[in-house]
């Protein structure tokens, strides 16, 4: 009966010390995984020598769906019905705080004028000039949205919270802009931002 449980004991030890072998190892597999993929994320992202659309898009939407799944959804059921909600919108894409695309959508049949990586860098460039316009807002209010105007489009940013923007382009011929973006747009905002959590 001694020999038993002393065999018992050592076993239960080799068991335990195999568990926390195997736990390390997992904690090191799923850190080394993680440091990966940020790395790759940044090279894809931030090193035009080795920008690959495909994959880059991949690494994007992967990131986002695990960090903001309560809100992937929403945000792609607000885009969609951003583009659908006026013919002459081309182009609706929504970005995070710092100009990272997460969600776009555009005119089906339609030509875009950017590929995904100017795509990218225009919607960073975009996001980081509001940034530095916010400096007066306490005095004169938040900004509702702003716009330029190409020979090719129009195109618009509208600050949703503080965590999202919305930026999209419609046809340079549409002169009732205003009213779209005060009757049609603003208003699916409104409704959209009442199911987001973030």
């Amino acid at each position: 009966m001694k020999k038993f449980f002393e065999r018992s004991i050592k076993l239960v030890k080799w068991n335990c010390k195999s568990l926390y072998a195997f736990t390390l190892f997992y904690k090191n597999i799923i850190y080394s995984t993680n440091v990966i993929f940020f790395y790759i994320f940044n090279i894809l992202l931030f090193n035009n020598g080795y920008n690959n659309k495909g994959i880059g898009k991949f690494f994007i939407r992967y990131y986002f769906l695990i960090n903001m799944s309560n809100d992937i959804e929403i945000l792609s059921d607000f885009t969609e019905n951003v583009l659908n909600s006026e013919k002459d919108i081309r182009w609706v894409g929504i970005t995070d705080q710092n100009g990272i695309i997460i969600n776009e959508k555009h005119r089906e049949g339609l030509k875009l004028l950017l590929n995904n990586e100017e795509n990218q860098e225009s919607a960073v460039n975009t996001i980081t000039r509001h940034k530095s316009r916010t400096t007066f807002e306490p005095k004169i209010g938040k900004l509702t949205y702003a716009f330029g105007r190409y020979e090719n489009f129009s195109r618009f940013i509208i600050p949703i919270n503080e965590n999202y923007y919305l930026i999209l382009t419609i046809e340079f011929k549409e002169k009732h802009f205003d009213k779209i973006i005060i009757e049609k747009i603003l208003p699916l905002i409104k409704e959209m931002k009442e199911k987001l959590v973030g």
